[in-house]
């Protein structure tokens, strides 16, 4: 198969290509033949043929039996030394905001983006408001910078974005997105300065040397972003997520997910579901922030209309190791500079009221998805779960998103409590040296994801 590429079956509802193996008397639009069709199914893993009509499977097997399907206008596709598999699902997305980011400013770092260093960033942005001809007072929203690959390892400064574009609001989204850069002009019109307190669960970062904000914002401080920001018309919405669903359409991904969906994004994913422009199956979990309680309680979960269903609920209860903010049990290898040497991260969720959620969501038989990057986080929820799980029992399936630094002991426990791990096994691509020199050490960053231990268990991950 080195001279052919993986194709994946982009059809209607079919999960796997098992389930199919029945010849039927229907007739085909279209028969693909083969000889490397995978079928997901251990019993009949490899096939020679698929047939198709109106985007159903009606056959899936051999070349004879599938034949059976053929009629005079049916269409014939050879997959030479092509391999064809069953739609792949996302199993943790952000389809919405990869629609929005597909629209900002790439300031990601290679090979993802062009920005290496603070100067090369000042470049990018000097650059693209002359190039657009930016008028004092219009923002820049620009996505991915990274201060784990800049080469001065740090983040850049409210000093720095000025220096670049003084007269525009800048705001940089961290590659995270569990942090933002403001310049000064973002930074008056979030009303954030000198006297205005951090939230209870997010940071305000400030100069060593007075109170003055630096321009970062951590976790739930830079939700009054999105608040002043511009956004795009409805309209504009609506074409950014049809064609971003296409570019996952055409990499083969039939199911994808908006996991950590806003009141918004919801009404946008609503709105174009109607519309019946949804081409692929979106799942979406409004994120327990976005929405009130009684809001949550109301949503009807669990059921595809016009190719959208609402899963469950994401539940946020830490940051992200690469910027430090994941809560952990044990001090970062090298702590942020503001940081004490014992720096253990933060939670963003109280576990009391953690665990009321969790009860409450395991009453209703609600899904929940869980952020949590640092084993302090994960301890929260499988102290969360355990509780909730012993008054409401059965079959709830968890997951936990990231789990990047669960330890032995919390996989026994997620093992028993029915906890599922939904690794980020990316990270070590990215940052697997940034974590062993700066987040981790060699030790603990050696088990980011460990699917080994997963896998040692039986465990679904």
């Amino acid at each position: 198969m080195t001279k052919g590429r993986a194709i994946g079956l982009a059809l209607a509802f079919i999960p796997t290509l098992s389930g199919c193996f029945e010849s039927n008397t229907e007739i085909a639009d279209t028969i693909y033949l083969g000889r490397n069709i995978i079928t997901m199914d251990d019993a009949n893993p490899i096939a020679r043929a698929v047939a198709v009509k109106d985007g159903i499977i009606l056959s899936v097997g051999s070349r004879e039996k599938v034949l059976q399907s053929k009629g005079p206008d049916t269409q014939y596709i050879s997959l030479d030394d092509h391999a064809l598999l069953p739609g792949f699902i996302d199993a943790h997305g952000h389809v919405t905001i990869q629609a929005q980011s597909n629209s900002m400013l790439n300031v990601a770092p290679q090979p993802v983006g062009p920005v290496d260093s603070i100067d090369s960033l000042k470049s990018v942005l000097t650059e693209y408001a002359e190039s657009n001809d930016l008028k004092p007072g219009e923002w820049i929203i620009a996505n991915g910078y990274d201060d784990a690959l800049l080469a001065e390892h740090r983040h850049p400064s409210r000093r720095d974005l000025d220096a670049a574009v003084p007269d525009n609001p800048v705001v940089l989204l961290h590659v995270s997105l569990h942090m933002a850069v403001c310049n000064s002009a973002a930074l008056d019109i979030l009303d954030i300065n000198h006297q205005t307190p951090s939230p209870a669960g997010g940071e305000i970062e400030r100069f060593s040397d007075s109170r003055e904000p630096t321009g970062l914002l951590k976790e739930a401080a830079m939700m009054a972003i999105f608040s002043k920001m511009p956004t795009s018309t409805m309209a504009e919405s609506q074409k950014q997520l049809v064609d971003t669903l296409s570019y996952y359409a055409q990499s083969g991904i039939t199911t994808v997910q908006e996991g950590a969906m806003s009141p918004d994004g919801l009404a946008l994913l609503q709105t174009v579901a109607e519309s019946k422009k949804l081409v692929i199956d979106v799942v979406g979990y409004p994120h327990f922030r976005s929405f009130s309680e009684d809001a949550l309680m109301s949503l009807n979960y669990g059921n595809y209309e016009n190719n959208f269903k609402i899963g469950g609920i994401k539940i946020v209860l830490d940051g992200s190791p690469q910027g430090k903010t994941a809560y952990l049990t044990m001090p970062y290898l090298y702590p942020p500079e503001d940081k004490p040497d014992d720096y253990l991260g933060y939670p963003q969720v109280d576990q009391d009221k953690l665990t009321d959620r969790m009860t409450r969501y395991y009453a209703a038989n609600i899904p929940v998805l869980a952020h949590a990057n640092g084993d302090a986080a994960a301890d929260q929820l499988i102290d969360a779960v355990e509780i909730a799980n012993t008054a409401h029992p059965g079959d709830h399936r968890t997951v936990m998103i990231h789990a990047q630094t669960v330890r032995e002991d919390q996989l026994d426990e997620m093992n028993t409590l029915g906890i599922v791990p939904s690794y980020f096994s990316a990270h070590t691509f990215y940052w697997g040296d940034w974590h062993r020199d700066s987040v981790f050490g060699l030790i603990r960053a050696s088990r980011i994801s460990p699917t080994a231990s997963t896998v040692s268990r039986n465990m679904p991950f």
